[in-house]
């Protein structure tokens, strides 16, 4: 192995593009095919590497030779040279409340490309902890233990339920072992630091078992198990309960390539296995399809052939916990709860994420096709009891299960308001109603009243949904202070729509310490909102 050419890192193109950089003087192959400025970074120093770092190194080799031998192989097709898509070849639609649709963005008066804006300023916020690869001892206290567990188990596995009913007898004996170097301590590491994570409200309190579960991250990579997946998905929620989407997707995105390679090698696995895998993949679904609705990231590989049910029992994602310790007095929700409502989340994901991307370039303003206002209506029907989605939300009386309710509310109304958006995009446009859209104005107002007022109410710091919602908000919120700027449609409002959207801005502060890219939409949001306030 050439050493002193492994070493040097891919140059800035290519690491800002996730391209393969083949590290060639004085350009890449890829900057000299494009005729871009190739600068690399300058090595730290000519020490030998660190044991992780030529760990990083060896699997990195094995990587090029398997794409070198694919490369070969493949027909050759058209070159993408961007995670996201350039924005002269997109025609995003405005039929979903979504950041990276460059024709709603003009529309509000921002930058067309605002969404490949704010993912770039995730890349100044560098969060994972700087490790040598040097095993970490750590212990936790007996008295913390099950609080971390609770922690965990509300504020996450009860949304992404991908840990099986066993693993609070793996969690404590991998502290009984004081987590020794293995993928199965990797995962008890970060089920704890998540656990700590949201029980202290502070990422600096979970810092030294996220940097123990960092230098396992090898072993991660190198093992092709569902507990190597399991890890990887709880990277990704780590960083969403951050609210750093870059990283989040980063680690999901690694998470998928692998649970479809291990379904490849396993096709229609049964028993416990193949229903934590079949879990495994919705969950990836879910978080992915999350990110990409504002970010355009190229779409996830798709596994031909391998139809995947989703989960019709949750009995595998029931814990139990040992006496003592309480974290709050909400009730365990019954493994039919959690089925039912992960079901009902994926298959409204499923919609969402069709219609944000259904749009044509030919047709980018289109109504959407009766078929996708039968698709909701067939989800809406298959609920058990009528839908709870004109009640009154109370947010200081939140449980886990209110909270999971009102979150697919939030939902459920975010893509209501794709139907009528288009509607109201013309209205916008042009400045003045026909016959034919004005109709939708009090239709999309109330929609997004309702979507405004759910997404508030469950929108909280160190949630793993925190990031997509903000986003949410943010293109919600603009769209709505964009149409009352129009005298047909101001006339429609309801007279509290500032108090809503003055706490929709609220919220959206709270997360400006920890999120660049939020921070930076809170900023044009407080603008727009007291121009808004000036003009009424």
């Amino acid at each position: 192995m050439d050493m002193s050419r492994a070493v040097l890192p891919a140059c800035e193109q290519c690491r800002e593009r996730r391209q393969k950089c083949d590290r060639g003087r004085p350009q890449c192959s890829y900057c000299s095919q494009r005729n871009r400025q190739c600068t690399y970074q300058a090595p730290a120093s000519d020490a030998q590497p660190s044991p992780l770092l030529q760990e990083l190194i060896s699997i990195r080799e094995q990587l090029d030779s398997i794409s070198t031998i694919v490369d070969k192989t493949r027909p050759a097709r058209p070159l993408v040279t961007d995670p996201y898509i350039s924005t002269n070849q997109q025609s995003r639609n405005v039929a979903y409340i979504g950041l990276k649709s460059p024709l709603l963005m003009q529309m509000v008066g921002l930058s067309p490309d605002l969404s490949a804006q704010l993912y770039r300023l995730e890349k100044r916020y560098e969060a994972s902890p700087n490790v040598d690869g040097t095993h970490i001892s750590l212990t936790i206290a007996e008295n913390t233990l099950t609080l971390l567990l609770r922690s965990f188990y509300h504020g996450v596995h009860l949304w992404y339920p991908i840990l099986s009913n066993t693993f609070t007898r793996e969690f404590f004996e991998a502290i009984a072992c004081r987590f020794p170097p293995s993928t199965h301590s990797c995962l008890s590491l970060l089920v704890a630091a998540i656990g700590t994570l949201l029980l202290d409200q502070a990422p600096h309190s979970s810092s030294e078992y996220l940097k123990a579960a960092f230098s396992m991250l090898p072993l991660v990579l190198q093992e092709n198990s569902v507990t190597s997946v399991q890890c990887l998905v709880l990277f990704s929620i780590y960083f969403a309960c951050l609210a750093i989407p870059r990283k989040m997707y980063g680690y999901i995105r690694l998470a998928s390539l692998r649970i479809g390679a291990i379904r490849a090698q396993t096709p229609g696995e049964k028993g416990e296995n193949g229903t934590l895998t079949a879990q495994l993949y919705w969950v990836i679904f879910l978080i992915q399809s999350e990110i990409r609705v504002h970010f355009d990231l190229a779409p996830a590989k798709r596994w031909p052939n391998q139809p995947i049910p989703l989960p019709s029992s949750g009995e595998n994602c029931i814990w139990t916990f040992p006496g003592g310790a309480t974290l709050r007095p909400d009730p365990h929700p019954s493994s039919t709860e959690i089925c039912f409502y992960f079901r009902k989340e994926v298959e409204l994901q499923a919609l969402i994420e069709h219609g944000a991307n259904a749009t044509s370039a030919s047709n980018p303003l289109r109504f959407p096709p009766a078929d996708e206002k039968n698709d909701l209506h067939y989800w809406c029907n298959s609920w058990p009891n009528a839908l709870p989605f004109n009640t009154l939300i109370d947010p200081s009386g939140m449980t886990s299960l209110s909270e999971r309710v009102t979150y697919i509310m939030a939902k459920y109304h975010s893509y209501e308001v794709s139907f009528y958006l288009p509607a109201i995009s013309r209205i916008i446009t042009t400045g003045q109603a026909d016959v034919e859209s004005l109709p939708y104005g009090p239709l999309f107002f109330d929609s997004m009243a309702k979507f405004l007022a759910a997404a508030v109410a469950c929108v909280r710091p160190f949630s793993p949904k925190s990031w997509p919602l903000c986003g949410s908000i943010f293109t919600a919120s603009l769209v709505a202070l964009k149409a009352m700027e129009i005298p047909c449609l101001r006339a429609l409002v309801h007279s509290t729509v500032f108090d809503t959207l003055t706490e929709a801005l609220n919220r959206l502060q709270q997360f400006g310490k920890l999120s660049p890219s939020v921070l930076g939409m809170w900023r044009i949001l407080n603008e727009r909102l007291q121009q808004a306030n000036a003009t009424a």
